[in-house]
């Protein structure tokens, strides 16, 4: 496939190229270097791949790279089927994303400190849970069962079994 066009990403723009495309009906395939490629057919963008993803969210994900190079090549094999989108919607979508990640990238990130939690769930949570044969679960929080009215299933209480409750024992 001839070569288009080509430069920099820092001169010029994702959004720019895709107008570009679209003003002049262009068809091929705009690698960003690096980072992904979007496939035009008279204009309009048919596909994309960026970093796993495809069509519509691949483009999307390809305003938030940081490509240095592009290039686009002339028409060569392209995906069949509609656009991904009218250029423009395309382009101010984009722009909103990358201005949205932009400003949540200069946001520090820390984890809020958290006061203790007493018992067995704060030992869970601190990681350091006893783990007796019984799926961690220990047996001294345990509600107390004198009388033995409670079934234990699998070390859960389900209540009282009914034959014990009525005094009488039925075989199970």
């Amino acid at each position: 496939m001839p070569e288009l066009l080509a430069g920099s990403l820092k001169a010029v723009g994702l959004p720019s190229l895709l107008q570009l495309a679209e003003s002049e009906g262009l068809s091929g395939r705009l690698t960003l270097h690096g980072a992904g490629e979007v496939d035009l057919r008279e204009g309009q963008p048919v596909g994309a791949r960026c970093e796993g993803l495809w069509a519509r969210a691949a483009l999307m994900e390809l305003f938030l790279v940081d490509a240095d190079r592009f290039s686009l090549d002339g028409a060569g094999s392209l995906p069949a089927g509609p656009p991904l989108g009218e250029v423009i919607e395309l382009v101010m979508e984009g722009c909103r994303l990358a201005d949205e990640w932009s400003r949540l990238a200069a946001c520090p990130v820390a984890r809020a400190p958290q006061a203790p939690v007493p018992g067995p769930v704060g030992a869970l949570l601190a990681g350091e849970a006893a783990q007796d044969g019984d799926g961690g679960r220990d047996e001294r929080h345990r509600p107390a069962d004198p009388d033995g009215s409670r079934e234990h299933v699998d070390g859960d209480e389900r209540g009282v079994h009914p034959a014990r409750a009525s005094g009488t024992s039925r075989s199970r």
